[in-house]
């Protein structure tokens, strides 16, 4: 209703603006733009001739106007529908999580996710939901996290996944207290998560698509990564010592400054990565597949002096 009244405002304005140009004009055209100071009549002969064009102009204004109330209509209505959809699949979601059902909680895992993607305004009401799933109380009490609930550990780790997938930059990592245990996230698709400063160390991610994501700052010190795919991922000052990397895909990866000692590095591709500043010692040496430019970029650590150098090691 606002907007119709605007809209009508928005014509009466238009039209007495007209009304005012068309006079000046027709003024102007008579040769005079103040005939009333010298006794003059309105020019109506010069006003007529401008009628049809100036009619022409309005009714153009009108169209316009009209159609854009229309689309305003249509995008309020597109609007409203949406948000009774989102409301309607979240209402679903919820009686799903409740469900004495695993499969069917599951299902309601992936459709929170899926609202918080679809959804920007919804996506931390989301968090909050899919985080509180996790704990009995998802407030700290005397600085420890709530206690965890009872879930199966499949669900346990499509929920953790789902966290993952939502966090956006520049937001703190919520799971960094929960994430204390070993959990089993092997085959996860986290392409692009952002997981900077997260903790890693614990997480079973075998054959797990990270590629494109953001490892920066990561703690993975002794973590399993072996057959993922970390193509094209963000590893600056990511801690990688003592990590199993066995077959990693690393292709174009940025491992800046990122610290590689003592990590398995049997079968990774290293093909295109930057290693700047990266840190290796004797055993990882060993065991990467590293091109000369990239030995030269690296920070090599020399072993301790007690260790015996392993047979075929390059020298440091």
């Amino acid at each position: 209703m606002k907007l119709v009244i605007h809209c009508c405002q928005a014509l009466g304005v238009t039209a007495g603006l007209l009304i005012i140009i068309l006079y000046f004009l027709a003024s102007w055209a008579s040769g005079d733009l103040f005939p009333f100071d010298n006794g003059g009549q309105i020019p109506w002969e010069s006003l007529g001739r401008l009628a049809i064009p100036a009619t022409a102009v309005f009714a153009g204004i009108v169209g316009a106007v009209i159609a854009g109330h229309g689309q305003a209509t249509r995008l309020e209505e597109l609007k409203n529908d949406r948000d009774a959809n989102v409301t309607e699949r979240y209402t679903k979601a919820i009686e799903q999580l409740g469900s004495e059902h695993p499969a069917i909680r599951a299902g309601g895992i992936y459709a929170l996710e899926r609202i918080g993607h679809d959804s920007e305004r919804d996506r931390t009401m989301i968090n909050n939901v899919l985080y509180s799933s996790l704990f009995r109380d998802s407030r700290s009490v005397d600085g420890k996290p709530g206690t965890p609930r009872d879930m199966t550990k499949w669900e346990e780790s499509a929920t953790i996944v789902a966290l993952m997938r939502l966090r956006r930059r520049g937001e703190a990592n919520r799971l960094a207290s929960y994430l204390m245990g070993y959990i089993d996230l092997e085959n996860a698709d986290l392409a692009g998560a952002y997981l900077h400063g997260s903790n890693l160390r614990r997480l079973m991610l075998i054959n797990a698509d990270l590629s494109g994501a953001d490892l920066s700052g990561a703690d993975a010190n002794g973590g399993i990564l072996g057959f993922s795919n970390l193509s094209d991922a963000n590893l600056i000052n990511t801690d990688l010592k003592n990590a199993e990397l066995l077959d990693v895909n690393l292709q174009r990866a940025d491992l800046t400054g990122a610290d590689l000692r003592g990590a398995d590095l049997s079968g990774v591709d290293f093909s295109g990565a930057i290693l700047k500043d990266a840190q290796i010692d004797e055993s990882s040496a060993v065991t990467g597949r590293f091109s000369k430019k990239q030995l030269k970029e690296m920070r090599k650590i020399p072993a301790p002096t007690s260790s015996v150098q392993t047979a075929g090691a390059p020298s440091f």
